[in-house]
């Protein structure tokens, strides 16, 4: 199902045929515990654009309406579009690359005139001349839907990408898609692009045409459940009561990922109905992989996880000095640089939890700058 990717970014592995989507890539997007909605509004049918809202108008909606990014790392949208940097362009992240999650799929296909008219919103609020939406060429129907209501939009361009694990890693997508690589302590806006996931150009068109607040998501349930799909819930919701409404998972020994299987928390080992927490904002999906796990080796020097690390780190290094507690060190192996996608300990051999002590050296060197700050 992976192969090893060429030619784009370095490092890396690729889903090659989407079978793992294939569960819930034609569910359509059903309600649970959500009210009916009402009629439909002129921005959720049809083009309409941000109309007379200003920049600042946006920026002060997107704040007040508490919107965050939806595709994982949950900032405050109003404070990544407040920035005083010159944008030319905004990259919108369609590409959902993570392994069997379908919501932004289904988004984009039954929601595509709000999804476009987000575009145009978080464009104007960016102050940028263009917006890229990015969709890998394994949501082909996607894309086709997109563009039938961008041709006569010459600054919104649907673009297909190779599909590639981890292309939807903010700095993998700009560099597949411009060329650029954004340097070390930088952000995207220091050379000129802003990122935001396809969900959160909805819910900003939601927040400034709709002047409703994000208070629900789509979730991808799938995996070892008898009833898989792609459920719109509310903010809170309990993710016992979406997996029993999914009918409870079919393997007696399983694990319950919540988010992707690549960059997902495991929040369960032999789930057996009892409570793991809620949907929020950044809750892509609940997958439930079946099995008992494995057992850790000691590491047999392959460098496998070297060779296909998309940020050019070595896991296997940082690993080992994080185990020490050597914190200079791992700043010195750039554990700070660590985009937490997974590819390292999903081809380790040993069966290391190279992701884990990567990402644990990362979120220590941030907090060990703050402190000294």
């Amino acid at each position: 199902m992976f192969g090893r990717k060429k030619n784009t970014f370095p490092g890396g592995i690729h889903p090659t045929d989407g079978r793992d989507k294939m569960q819930t890539y034609d569910k359509p997007i059903q309600r649970f515990n959500m009210k009916e909605p009402g009629p439909p509004m002129d921005y959720e049918q049809q083009v309409t654009g941000p109309g007379d809202h200003k920049r600042q108008e946006i920026l002060e909606i997107l704040k007040e309406k508490g919107l965050t990014g939806m595709g994982g790392a949950g900032f405050p949208t109003y404070l990544k579009y407040s920035t005083d940097k010159d944008i030319d362009v905004i990259l919108i992240n369609g590409a959902e690359c993570e392994p069997f999650l379908t919501c932004d799929y289904r988004l984009m296909l039954e929601c595509a005139p709000a999804v476009i008219n987000g575009v145009l919103i978080l464009k104007r609020a960016a102050g940028a001349g263009k917006a890229i939406i990015c969709i890998e060429d394994n949501k082909k129907k996607a894309a086709e839907r997109l563009r039938e209501f961008t041709g006569g939009i010459s600054d919104v361009e649907v673009l297909l990408l190779p599909t590639r694990y981890p292309q939807g890693g903010e700095r993998q997508l700009i560099q597949a898609v411009l060329g650029k690589e954004v340097p070390k302590g930088c952000f995207p806006a220091d050379v000129g692009v802003i990122v935001s996931n396809v969900a959160t150009a909805k819910a900003a068109a939601d927040a400034v045409l709709g002047k409703k607040k994000p208070e629900s998501r789509v979730v991808t349930v799938t995996g070892a459940v008898k009833s898989p799909g792609n459920y719109l819930t509310s903010v809170g919701t309990s993710l016992r009561d979406l997996l029993l409404h999914c009918e409870g998972v079919t393997a007696e020994e399983n694990m319950v990922i919540l988010g992707g299987p690549m960059t997902g928390k495991c929040v369960a080992v032999n789930w057996d109905g009892g409570e793991i927490g809620e949907v929020t904002l950044t809750t892509a999906g609940i997958v439930v992989i079946p099995g008992k796990g494995w057992e850790v080796q000691p590491c047999i020097r392959c460098g496998a996880c070297i060779r296909c690390c998309p940020a050019g780190l070595a896991p296997v290094n940082i690993e080992t000095a994080f185990l020490k507690e050597e914190w200079k060190l791992c700043e010195e192996l750039y554990a700070s640089e660590c985009i937490a996608c997974g590819c390292c300990s999903y081809v380790c051999p040993a069966r290391r939890e190279l992701a884990y002590h990567v990402i644990e050296a990362r979120n220590t060197i941030r907090q060990r700058r703050d402190v000294s700050q």
